[in-house]
């Protein structure tokens, strides 16, 4: 039979095959409630119908489905009546969440949610990548690790107009020293290299200290489904 890896590539590839030509008008921003058949697409439901109808996934038996399932269903409820609606956050702090398996040797995947602080600032300011007047940053001290990165970002400050911050003891950084996505994708490059360096993560062989692959996909930046074995 195929693996766990080939059933979800092939889960995958079906379901982008039923979104991708989705428009903003029927998911975008402004719509606060989905069409029944594009919330069907969008929450996998009818990638799984078919999927079972055109593949073997009809044969496979119904416990080794249920938990697929019941995720689709739990994803189809949240936007059924959350859709476009979001937990307010605290703009000058960083929100992360990270899914590991139950067994984490069971396969390879793993998967972060990340969200940069966007801190409000005055739009007069002039946005530069260093600490000035208007700039929200943090305080790294001199024997602080890379561990220690979210949580130093956590005591962040504000900059501001007559009041001096004279330590010259602590390195000061922004918050965001680039802005947009560039300073997006620069948290999340950070925030992956600290991952992989936990003890849990790491092999214990020169794999730990190897180039690693790093791209992204979105919108604007699409490529062919064998671009990344090609580049390796």
């Amino acid at each position: 039979g195929t693996s766990y890896e080939d059933n979800l590539r092939e889960f995958t590839a079906m379901w982008c095959e039923e979104t991708k030509q989705m428009k903003l008008d029927s998911v975008g921003g402004k719509v606060k409630k989905l069409d029944p058949s594009i919330l069907a697409r969008l929450c996998g439901k009818t990638t799984i119908a078919k999927i079972k109808k055109e593949d073997n996934w009809a044969k496979f038996p119904a416990q080794s489905m249920a938990k697929l399932e019941a995720a689709v269903t739990a994803l189809e409820q949240d936007l059924d009546i959350d859709y476009n609606k979001f937990t307010p956050m605290i703009p000058h702090r960083d929100y992360v969440r990270d899914w590991v398996p139950p067994d984490p040797s069971s396969t390879l995947l793993r998967m972060h949610f990340t969200s940069r602080a966007k801190p409000k600032e005055d739009p007069r300011n002039i946005m530069v990548q260093h600490v000035a007047v208007g700039t929200w940053y943090y305080k790294v001290p001199p024997n602080a690790t890379p561990q220690q990165w979210l949580d130093l970002r956590k005591n962040c400050h504000e900059m501001v107009y007559a009041q001096a911050d004279n330590d010259d003891v602590n390195a000061k950084v922004p918050l965001r020293s680039s802005h947009g996505k560039a300073g997006g994708l620069n948290f999340v490059d950070n925030y992956i290299t600290i991952v992989n360096d936990r003890p849990a993560n790491r092999y214990g062989t020169e794999q730990d200290e190897a180039p690693s692959l790093y791209g992204i996909a979105d919108a604007r930046h699409q490529f062919q489904p064998d671009f990344f074995i090609s580049c390796v």
